[in-house]
């Protein structure tokens, strides 16, 4: 039982941070206007599909762990 609570938990987690890595690309892309006009785009760009990228993954992960720890 207990181990199932932690499972339940440890996905939570991940949900939570993904959806944080998210919300940190979404401000990325808000500036990105601002770098593109510097002339400097690479870099937000390269950290926005990784971010994007990396925040689904997680998403993913915890939403499975959810379902498999029900």
């Amino acid at each position: 039982m207990a181990d199932s609570e932690q499972a339940a938990e440890k996905s939570s987690s991940l949900v939570v941070i993904g959806w944080m890595f998210l919300l940190f690309d979404a401000l990325l892309v808000f500036f990105l206007p601002a770098a593109v006009r510097r002339g400097h785009p690479a870099g937000f760009e390269i950290a926005v599909a990784v971010l994007g990228v990396l925040g689904v993954v997680l998403l993913i992960t915890g939403f499975r762990g959810r379902r498999k720890s029900r």
